[in-house]
């Protein structure tokens, strides 16, 4: 599971539990203003980039964990899902990742409040 936070003008992740093993990260902060999109659940894209990545370090276990660093072509993923049943997508421009697929407790409150924060900052 992933905690994400809004903070003044920065997103941050926060990769708990056992996660953080299988993860190899446990922080992420991303300016707000490198988020382009946010969705629920896995997108088509993000799905069809990993498919085609390579893991760099992490766990892949569909159905029990996929998580951690993924790389394809200059593309860097970061995933930290466990069934994906909460998972939401986040799409970012400017930064190594080009999108942070993760499982949060809530992923209607947390998209709308990126999302929120996202046209107040934009």
């Amino acid at each position: 599971m992933t905690k994400v936070e809004i903070i003044g003008d920065k997103l941050l992740l926060t990769v708990q539990g056992i996660d953080v093993v299988l993860a190899f990260k446990k922080h992420l902060e991303v300016p707000l203003a490198h988020v382009s999109g946010v969705e629920l659940g896995i997108t088509e894209e993000a799905q069809a980039e990993l498919d085609r990545s390579i893991r760099l370090p992490g766990a892949y276990m569909p159905g029990i964990a996929i998580a951690g660093r993924f790389y394809r072509e200059g593309r860097w993923l970061f995933w930290n899902i466990r069934k994906g049943e909460r998972a939401i997508t986040i799409a970012l421009d400017h930064e190594d990742y080009v999108s942070l697929v993760v499982e949060v407790e809530d992923p209607a409150e947390v998209v709308a409040a990126i999302r929120g924060a996202m046209s107040a900052n934009g």
